[in-house]
């Protein structure tokens, strides 16, 4: 059929009713991480994907952390394209909510509950994406759909998407990621991540006598100052990516107020473009340790990387963005913005892995305000939205390209 006639099937089918009753079933399960229980989504998922005529696998690299990978394959070769979302959420401990976060409460055309923006709302309506796409083409379509529901992304993805890519090896040509980003704009490209702890040693000495000891606080906050004064904003990379930042996340040092501090540490983070390197950031904090010691013979640092990322830059031409830009012209809906971020997504670990073209983005603006906050909603025409906008991107990716 056209693609007239495909948007006008697919319209005229019972989206909303679908993707509600999947969120409120999915929000209905209790999978805060920690301790995560992505095995109470599983069946459902499982059973979804099944009625989509999908291949199932789960994988769990502990029990409980269940990650469903369901593959429908169509009747043409082509490129495979994975779809990612989470069942995992944040807690809502110390939190003040309206009513049980685990219930779904319907209020003003909205949904209210843990999850129905982060992610298991978003992920809905790309679930009953894909059943309405499989529905009306007949799976007559090009390639492979990997459907992902991973486990552990809200606390760092080693039981999810980096154990099945790194560890299992996984595969794809392509990621959607419908959680982040805004419904107006597109991330295609993540910042770096850099994260230390710098610790400093001296000697300890009774307080009253401090020239005596051999005081790790003093030259640790001296390196800290020089690292804040350092012009990060001129630190620039790739122009589709902001300036590198810089923020100082923790300090401490000593152990009680009548000894001179013999140790102390600080944890700093940089997010940075796509040609700045690890080399460049760390060339800057040895240049200044150097500066410090000249200031305080006694200095000593020690630095230990916490977490190291390189940034990530998708394809602008690539067969998810243009697919994406398109089938917003033919939904009659703005066409989003391509975008980067500071921020990283599961989407960064894939290109990582695979070098797989990422796209991410979510079904109304403003979600990031929403996400781990008490009384989380989405409002259900976005939600409806959204998974009208996957069906057709799905489509023009794996049936009307050239």
């Amino acid at each position: 059929m056209n693609k007239s006639d495909f948007i006008t099937k697919l319209q005229a089918l019972p989206i909303e009713e679908e993707v509600v009753d999947l969120t409120k079933i999915l929000c209905g399960f209790n999978t805060v991480n920690p301790p995560g229980n992505e095995e109470l989504c599983t069946p459902t998922i499982s059973k979804f994907l099944e009625g989509c005529g999908a291949e199932i696998a789960v994988y769990a690299k502990e029990n409980g952390r269940d990650n469903v990978v369901g593959i429908i394959k169509g009747k043409k070769p082509g490129k495979r394209i994975a779809i990612v979302g989470h069942s995992d959420v944040v807690p809502t401990d110390g939190q003040e909510w309206e009513h049980d976060p685990f219930k779904v409460m319907t209020r003003d055309g909205k949904l209210f509950a843990r999850g129905v923006i982060d992610n298991k709302g978003p992920f809905a309506a790309t679930l009953v994406a894909v059943k309405n796409f499989i529905t009306l083409t007949g799976g007559d379509f090009a390639g492979e759909i990997m459907i992902i529901s991973a486990a552990d992304e809200e606390q760092g993805s080693n039981f999810g998407i980096k154990y099945l890519f790194n560890e299992l090896g996984l595969t794809c040509d392509g990621a959607l990621i419908p959680d982040g980003g805004e419904f107006s704009e597109m991330v295609y490209g993540e910042m770096g991540i850099l994260k230390i702890e710098i610790s400093s040693k001296g000697k300890t000495f009774h307080s009253s006598m401090p020239e005596k000891g051999e005081n790790a606080v003093v030259p640790l906050c001296d390196l800290i100052a020089r690292l804040e004064k350092l012009d990060w904003e001129g630190v620039t990379g790739d122009k589709a990516f902001d300036h590198v930042v810089m923020n100082i996340s923790m300090i401490a040092g000593g152990s009680k107020i009548d000894a001179v501090p013999d140790s102390a540490y600080s944890k700093i983070m940089w997010r940075y473009p796509l040609g700045v390197t690890k080399k460049v950031i760390m060339d800057y904090v040895k240049t200044e340790m150097d500066n410090v010691k000249n200031e305080y013979d006694y200095a000593d640092f020690e630095i230990k990387e916490v977490q190291f990322s390189e940034p990530m830059l998708s394809s602008p031409s690539g067969i998810l963005v243009t697919s994406a830009e398109k089938s917003a012209s033919e939904l009659g809906v703005p066409v989003p913005e391509l975008k980067t971020i500071r921020g990283e997504t599961v989407g960064k670990y894939m290109y990582q892995a695979t070098g797989c073209e990422v796209l991410v983005n979510g079904p109304q603006d403003d979600s990031i305000a929403l996400m781990h906050q008490p009384n989380e909603w989405v409002a259900i025409d976005s939600l409806v939205k959204f998974s009208e906008y996957y069906t057709v991107l799905l489509a023009n990716c794996m049936v009307y390209s050239k």
